[in-house]
């Protein structure tokens, strides 16, 4: 069992790496060939629009990853999550995709409006509840094969920047064409009434996941959406430059709670383990924050061409978060463990009211001061958990339902924090 739990996560880990690198070398070229305004506004649509892919998992994916788990039929487990997902989707981007075209630019809005609904659409869930991490790395990596080629051939070709963004929706079909295959998911399943009995007898339980992962994304889309909206717009470019490279540095981070997560589900933690894996994770995200104020000026003008350079300093700014993001990953696979949605939204909210209220005050300063308003947040973020961990002792042995969803669940991946 250990052998394959670290098999799975050297697939999914390498399976991340890769499509995240193919994802964002149309960053790269779209930065060098169109300009930096094009990225910053893909990048301020995207995180828009990525609210109504939140709105659209509404907790119900992780529930039917229990419900597979445990042995229920993944036909009629499909048949109920899909329909709702699906619809609550639409819903959602009938509000968002409008806000994201009076934000961004309408072509760029409406040509990654499809993701919510193909992300929907994809039962990843039922992969994640049989533990098949090898089509779900290789589901994510063809995805975004799609959209490397299409986006980088659409900037090639001279296509206007919709197209381009277009590319993202192509991608989100893609892989959900895969899933689904694998799956044995059919048409029909999307077809029918919807479980309303169902969803009013646990509606406790999904209101408490999907709040949670709505203020995770509003915590990390913040930063950006602020940049639009304060101080005329001018801090845009470069934070939407900043925020991009933290997606790549945040992908230890990712690992790490994948990792952490079922195995503080297992049982209680004492307080000397989460000490240890706290300092751990401090200590390797100054290393990491160390080593981008060391080579920033190198490698960013590298990636996005030699006028990202006035974005070096934010970047190096923002880089301040990594110790902290890093801690708080260990902190939220604790009190994940221990199923404590309630606590883990209502600290981000208050993170994420810090962010909002600093960022209005740097509102006027240059984008590296601008950006410090998300390490404040963070740090804030991190006090809090630290002081809620130290009084709660440690985390209750949860019963073996809650143990196999969280080792299924960290297949499925996070669409929220980013």
């Amino acid at each position: 069992m250990r052998r394959k739990f670290v098999r799975d996560g050297a697939l999914l880990f390498s399976g991340e790496i890769v499509s995240k690198l193919l994802a964002f070398s149309v960053s790269f070229v779209l930065a060098r060939q169109i300009g930096l305004e094009a990225l910053a506004l893909l990048a301020l649509a995207q995180s828009i629009v990525a609210y109504a892919t939140v709105v659209g998992d509404a907790g119900l994916g992780t529930d039917a990853v229990r419900r597979i788990s445990n042995g229920e039929s993944a036909e009629a487990v499909v048949t109920q999550t899909a329909r709702v997902q699906v619809m609550f989707a639409l819903l959602a981007s009938l509000v968002v995709v409008p806000i994201a075209v009076s934000q961004t630019d309408s072509s760029v809005a409406i040509g990654v409006s499809l993701v919510p609904i193909f992300f929907a659409a994809s039962a990843t869930y039922v992969l994640s509840g049989r533990l098949d991490a090898k089509n779900l790395a290789v589901s994510r990596v063809l995805g975004n094969v799609v959209v490397c080629v299409a986006g980088m051939t659409s900037v090639f070709l001279g296509y206007p920047i919709g197209v381009i963004a277009f590319s993202y929706s192509a991608g989100a079909m893609a892989s959900m064409l895969y899933v689904n295959y694998i799956a044995g998911v059919r048409i029909k399943d999307f077809i029918g009434p919807l479980p309303w009995r169902a969803l009013k007898a646990t509606k406790s339980k999904y209101l408490a996941l999907a709040s949670y992962t709505l203020i995770v994304h509003a915590y990390s889309s913040a930063l950006i959406i602020m940049a639009q909206n304060f101080g005329g717009g001018s801090h845009l470019v470069e934070v939407a430059l900043s925020t991009r490279v933290l997606l790549l540095l945040f992908i230890p981070a990712q690992l790490l709670g994948s990792l952490l997560l079922p195995r503080f589900s297992r049982g209680t933690v004492s307080m000397k383990i989460m000490a240890a894996c706290i300092a751990a994770a401090l200590i390797f995200g100054a290393l990491m924050s160390t080593a981008v104020h060391l080579t920033a000026r190198w490698f960013v003008p590298l990636m996005f061409g030699p006028d990202s350079q006035g974005s070096v300093a934010s970047i190096e700014q923002i880089s301040l978060q990594l110790p902290l993001f890093l801690a708080s990953t260990v902190l939220i696979a604790y009190f994940l463990a221990a199923a404590r949605y309630g606590l883990l939204a209502r600290l981000y909210f208050l993170a994420l009211l810090v962010q909002i209220a600093i960022g209005y005050l740097l509102r006027d300063s240059e984008a590296a001061v601008f950006v410090l308003s998300v390490v404040f947040s963070e740090w804030i973020f991190v006090m809090s958990l630290l002081v809620a961990l130290l009084m709660s002792g440690s985390s209750p042995r949860p019963i073996k339902e809650t143990v196999k969803i969280r080792r299924a669940s960290i297949l499925a991946g996070d669409p929220s924090r980013t």
